[in-house]
């Protein structure tokens, strides 16, 4: 990942990072555990709304969670 992410900010811009392990990079980070509980959902919508790439207002909430259960409800 330390090596991963340098890379993909030569071709990217990266406002933030989601998963289990935080990055070595100074960037905002949502933990995996943060995002399914509903909260790091909200927060990533604010750091992506504060970069002008989305509208501040969304209708649909813990949309990554929804369709989390619905992937695993499909799979039973």
């Amino acid at each position: 990942m330390n090596e991963i992410i340098p890379q993909l900010a030569e071709k990217f811009k990266i406002i933030a990072a989601v998963g289990t392990k935080r990055p070595s990079m100074s960037l905002p980070y949502i933990s995996l555990e943060d995002l399914i509980a509903g909260n790091g959902e909200q927060r990533l919508i604010s750091i992506i709304s504060r970069q002008g790439d989305l509208p501040p207002v969304i209708e649909d909430r813990n949309v990554v969670v929804a369709s989390m259960c619905e992937d695993v409800l499909k799979n039973i």
